[in-house]
């Protein structure tokens, strides 16, 4: 292949990358700058040469990286995401590897069953890993065994390593730390104690955010806004219903299995919650109904399980970050500007005015501690039941 009809088709390939990442509504500021950072790449591979084989490597991102002399992560993310398009439409072979180092055994067998248990998003699993480096480079460098880890150990490295970080990225940490040290006592039975129960954090690394609900009219909107014409509005319907009348989490709606819905008893089972409780749901019938139109209509037919798949070939099982980004992007193409979890906290709004007790709430939000339900009683809620109540039909 000639160097001229290589160069247009990468060109073309980019113009068909940039055009998904439209339809699966990526903001109109992140595809320009992924389209200045791919169409550089680009360049750089039609001056260098550089033969087709070697287009999408970790050497060749390299020497992107240090030609091109801007942003290293930002360059490298932009290319990595173009090469995984390609791998994913069968364009290439291979996506573009990260160039990690392994972790011993127990770490890594950790985050393969991280990975088939939550499901997480490619960055939370480089957020998990680059947390568990940090830890085993801090019990290396204190000479811990991590059969012998205790309390202590753990407490020092977490005052070490998270006190330079925002409140909201020390929760996603101190999270990692404590489903890691889960798996060692529960799975692995190398712990004598439960240690992540005993982690204690100042309130702010737990809440570095008051709950946020939507009010009555801004239910009313983003329902009303609701299309049924492609496969992506049955999709993002049923996921929005799963979440505002039963207050899942994106997570929990991205692990849902076909063989968790009951039609006929009108049921959903959530087996994953962060609580590790199983919990059998009552479905109401337009959470039902918008969950059928989905399966009937949008659903891919796949050989996985998985309720709710990827709208392109090859499909596969969603996670709890596209979810989010899912229903937050059909939210702000209602004019309403807030995130998915808005519609978990107003679930939790609606059963606390309800007059359900907040011990019946934890078990139904699936919380592991009482005081994480008891943030939801702080909204003043006579001012709630005047002005923003939600409705029960919509």
């Amino acid at each position: 292949m000639n160097n001229n009809k290589m160069e247009a088709d990468i060109t073309k390939h980019i113009e068909n990358f940039l055009n998904w990442m439209n339809e699966n509504n990526y903001r109109a500021r992140t595809i320009y700058i992924y389209k200045l950072s791919v169409e550089r790449f680009n360049s750089f591979v039609s001056k260098q040469k550089i033969q087709k084989n070697n287009i999408y490597t970790l050497d060749t991102l390299n020497a992107f990286i240090k030609y091109s002399g801007r942003s290293s992560r930002s360059e490298a993310i932009a290319v990595r995401m173009l090469s995984s398009y390609l791998y994913e439409h069968q364009i290439i072979d291979s996506p573009i590897k990260r160039q990690n180092s392994k972790l011993p055994e127990i770490y890594e067998e950790y985050i393969e069953y991280y990975k088939n248990i939550q499901n997480p998003s490619k960055g939370r699993i480089s957020s998990t890993r680059k947390t568990l480096h940090n830890l085993y480079d801090f019990l290396t460098n204190e000479k811990v065994n991590i059969n012998n880890l205790n309390i202590v150990h753990i407490d020092a490295f977490l005052k070490t390593y998270i006190i330079k970080y925002s409140a909201s990225s020390k929760k996603s940490y101190i999270s990692s730390i404590r489903l890691f040290l889960k798996y060692l006592y529960f799975e692995k039975n190398i712990l004598k104690k439960n240690l992540a129960s005993m982690i204690v954090c100042p309130p702010f690394f737990e809440h570095s955010n008051p709950p946020k609900f939507l009010i009555k009219a801004e239910i009313k909107q983003l329902f009303a806004s609701l299309k049924y014409e492609k496969p992506n509005d049955l999709r993002v319907n049923a996921m929005i219903y799963l979440a505002y009348t039963l207050g899942l989490r994106p997570q929990e709606i991205s692990l849902i299995l076909l063989d968790d819905i009951f039609f006929q008893e009108s049921e959903l089972v959530i087996s994953c919650r962060k609580n590790t409780k199983s919990t059998r749901l009552p479905l109401p019938e337009e959470t039902l109904k918008a969950i059928a139109a989905y399966i009937i209509s949008a659903r891919p037919k796949s050989q996985h399980r998985s309720l709710f798949l990827t709208l392109l070939p090859p499909y596969r099982p969603v996670n709890g970050h596209l979810v989010a980004q899912t229903i937050t992007s059909c939210m702000h193409k209602a004019n309403i500007n807030k995130s998915a979890y808005c519609l978990r906290h107003s679930f939790a709004q609606n059963l606390l005015e309800a007059g359900i007790s907040i011990f019946e709430i934890k078990e139904m939000l699936g919380h592991d501690h009482i005081q994480t339900t008891s943030r939801y009683i702080h909204i003043h809620t006579k001012l709630m039941k005047r002005d923003l109540l939600i409705d029960e039909t919509i």
